[in-house]
């Protein structure tokens, strides 16, 4: 049950993820993205912990079980063997009685370094959490304006330096600071706090038995080598989800990104798109429209808009006693009228009204508008949506969705 529990978790953080994905900005999708990626590692390697310890605990068992059949062990003259190769396997396999304790060590030191990995990504996402929502704080009590990626290394910084420096100064100087002395229960206490929390070599009771036992510069490595393949399964998996054109051999398929010619994206089109997993883009009701109107949907993009919002009108973004809510609500949608401007086969709409709104199936803000078709004739149109010019100045490409009447 357990086993099954945690490979369902995976898919509840996957959604989870792209549900919180489009609400955030591009600086703090990074917070978001590593207390995924972590949260989702340790996911993986309790799923495979309690996996590999389920098939070797089923080898003991199984060794326990035919030497109490057969305790005489294994007979040699009744395989038929050639006289070298029995000579070699006999060599080779050790009696059952040490096999069984072989077993029954491999089925332990597993489960002990995949519970001590899964508790280890844990602790670093419960950190990454916490530095996540102090930034947050910060964020929100500081008179400037401080970007996320110098504010989330600086309290990362301020979490894990008090360690650092204990490590470094008990590796240089603790030969020669005295036992019973201040400095040595300052580092005492240092090192007993970070300890309660995951930090250290020694924090898991298991895996400093291991370590001594068994090599510590090798569990390390083995630790350091799981927790990176563990990453990378996930960011790999996320990419194949964002992406899917780039896995398989689809090499000389041209790329199909939003504002390409020729193109059809089904998270363009309301009946075809996957609200959980889909990028929130600018979609419209169907590829036909058969009615007289046109629902067009452009969701608000923090990553994006807002940034945008800061260069045009970054009166509307503050809002203040002295303006009347629904004189910023206007001011508001006209200035995103002003960044994501639509045309018709290349006729800009010059009567486009957007109100304030949202998506219905996933609750995010959205701009909605109602586009007449009456005048359209049958047949292929192209719908086109401006988007604003990234950080760089850069201008981004229109989003393009085709339909038909």
């Amino acid at each position: 049950m357990t086993v099954f529990a945690l490979i369902q978790l995976t898919g509840w953080l996957d959604d989870r993820y792209f549900a919180v994905a489009p609400r955030v900005g591009e600086d703090w999708m990074r917070g978001v993205l590593i207390v995924y990626l972590y949260l989702k590692s340790a996911v993986l390697i309790l799923v495979a912990t309690f996996i590999a310890h389920l098939v070797l605990r089923a080898q003991w068992i199984a060794l326990v079980g035919m030497h109490s059949v057969h305790p005489g062990g294994i007979d040699w003259l009744r395989l038929r063997l050639g006289t070298i190769q029995r000579r070699a396997e006999r060599r080779r396999l050790a009696s059952v009685p040490e096999q069984i304790d072989r077993a029954d060590d491999r089925a332990t030191v597993v489960f002990a370094l995949g519970t001590y990995l899964g508790t280890l990504l844990l602790v670093l996402t419960a950190s990454a959490v916490l530095v996540l929502l102090a930034a947050l704080l910060l964020k929100a009590l500081l008179p400037r304006h401080i970007g996320a990626v110098p504010l989330l290394g600086g309290l990362f910084a301020l979490l894990v330096a008090p360690f650092l420096l204990a490590t470094a100064l008990d590796a240089l100087l603790g030969r020669r600071i005295a036992a019973d002395g201040r400095a040595a229960r300052m580092l005492e206490a240092v090192f007993g706090v970070y300890g309660r929390i995951g930090f250290g070599s020694s924090g898991s009771a298991a895996y400093a038995l291991v370590a001594s036992r068994g090599g510590h510069r090798t569990i390390r490595w083995i630790t350091a080598v799981a927790i990176l393949a563990a990453v990378l399964v996930v960011a790999g998996q996320l990419q194949a989800e964002t992406d899917p054109e780039r896995f398989g051999e689809y090499a000389v398929w041209p790329d199909d990104a939003a504002g390409t010619a020729r193109s059809i994206r089904s998270p363009h089109y309301d009946r075809l798109r996957d609200p959980r997993r889909d990028p929130a883009v600018p979609f419209i009701q169907d590829e036909v429209i058969r009615h007289d109107w046109l629902r067009l949907t452009v969701p608000f993009s923090p990553a994006h808009d807002a940034q945008a919002l800061g260069a045009h009108c970054p009166e509307v973004l503050a809002p203040r006693a002295d303006v009347d809510p629904d004189a910023r609500r206007v001011a508001f949608a006209d200035c995103m009228q002003q960044l994501h401007p639509v045309s018709i086969d290349g006729r800009r709409l010059a009567d486009l009204h957007y109100d304030l709104g949202s998506d219905p199936r996933t609750d995010r803000p959205a701009l909605r508008a109602m586009l007449d078709m009456r005048g359209l004739g049958r047949g292929r149109h192209e719908l086109r949506v401006g988007r604003p010019a990234d950080a760089n100045g850069t201008e981004a490409r229109e989003v393009v969705i085709p339909f038909w009447r």
